[in-house]
């Protein structure tokens, strides 16, 4: 909830010690030093005069800027703030009350001030600290965070997430086993997972996984069966695909990979795979990089003379009828009638079958 004042008060202590600002400051209706600054930035009738200094002076970074606007937008529309409070002190002695924090949270929750994963964790969160269930009776959420990254107090603010159904049971002993603490002692998800998608953390965060019983032994044996495939197809890898890995991974990555040493995470195979396609921009398809068509063999190739013949002039079929292909790439054989004696060609009439019978009867 802090940060709901902070943005209502609009940075007032930003601006009123900001080193580099020359007194009296004519925007500010001439106001002679910082605490006369302060006053007249802490009333709500002048933050838009004070935002547009601070966005002039650059004290504010993008995002403080943009929430800021929300709020002096809002203002002109009408909207009321938490209990008509009119500056930063009034507004933090409202909305510090636990009475009031759903008051405040609507107003910041109206205005667009609250990210959509903040905003669902308040929701379940305010029912319990209305009651005065909270960890340590916090009301906000840096309150909150830093009652609950004291060692002694961890215990107690995982059994309130546990019950406002912020961590399932599974989490939670999960949480008891590694003390409340990740890889590189990152202490919320959003920490951890910065530190573990750092290619250099990856295998401290693997090595975390085993120790703690995070990860099973059919998880352990598919990622070391990766790694060493990775670690092969590297060590025979072209110099230009090692010159992209070493751009989009480090060199030192590299080496670790080519190495076993390091772990292969889903990130980095990723970076691997797209090295090696724009190495090998065009692949054949994947039937034929396994078997391949044999000399000859491929669908309207011309067949190869048998071993020991010339092949026929270009334009010609050889003498070899049993090698010619069908249109699907499959042997054909000389066409044979159903007694299994060869056709005639097609541009030809077979003889009535009399004659043939009286030929047959002269030969002999």
């Amino acid at each position: 909830m802090k940060k709901i004042l902070i943005i209502l008060g609009l940075l007032i202590c930003t601006i009123a010690f900001a080193q580099s600002i020359d007194y009296p400051v004519q925007e500010l209706d001439n106001c002679q030093d910082r605490e006369d600054c302060r006053q007249y930035c802490d009333a709500l009738s002048n933050t838009e005069d004070c935002l547009n200094f601070a966005e002039a002076h650059q004290l504010f970074t993008s995002t403080e800027l943009r929430e800021a606007r929300k709020v002096v937008n809002a203002l002109k529309q009408g909207a009321q703030t938490p209990g008509n409070c009119q500056n930063k002190t009034e507004c933090d002695a409202y909305c510090n009350q636990r009475e009031h924090i759903r008051e405040c949270f609507n107003f910041a929750k109206k205005i667009g001030l609250i990210p959509p994963g903040e905003m669902e964790q308040a929701e379940k969160s305010i029912p319990l600290i209305e009651k005065g269930e909270s960890p340590g009776s916090c009301v906000g959420k840096e309150e909150c965070d830093a009652y609950c990254s004291v060692d002694e107090h961890k215990e107690e603010c995982m059994n309130f997430a546990v019950k406002a159904g912020l961590m399932s049971q599974e989490e939670a002993e999960t949480y008891k086993r590694t003390g409340g603490k990740g890889p590189g002692d990152c202490q919320s998800k959003e920490e951890c997972d910065a530190f573990c998608n750092n290619p250099e953390n990856q295998q401290t965060c693997f090595q975390f996984g085993v120790e703690h019983g995070l990860v099973s032994q059919e998880e352990i044996d598919m990622i070391e069966s990766e790694t060493q495939k990775m670690r092969d197809e590297l060590q025979s890898a072209p110099p230009e695909v090692i010159s992209c890995l070493n751009e989009k991974l480090g060199s030192d990555m590299v080496e670790k990979l080519k190495s076993g040493t390091a772990s292969v995470s889903s990130k980095t195979d990723n970076v691997v795979r797209s090295c090696f396609e724009e190495y090998y921009p065009q692949q054949e398809p994947q039937e034929q990089q396994e078997g391949g068509y044999a000399p000859g063999t491929a669908p309207g190739e011309q067949p190869l003379p048998p071993e020991g013949e010339l092949p026929p002039p270009e334009g010609e079929m050889g003498p070899f009828p049993e090698r010619q292909m069908s249109p699907e790439g499959e042997m054909m054989k000389p066409q044979e009638s159903p007694q299994g004696k060869q056709m005639p060609p097609e541009d030809e009439m077979a003889p009535p079958e009399k004659e043939m019978d009286l030929q047959e009867v002269e030969g002999e």
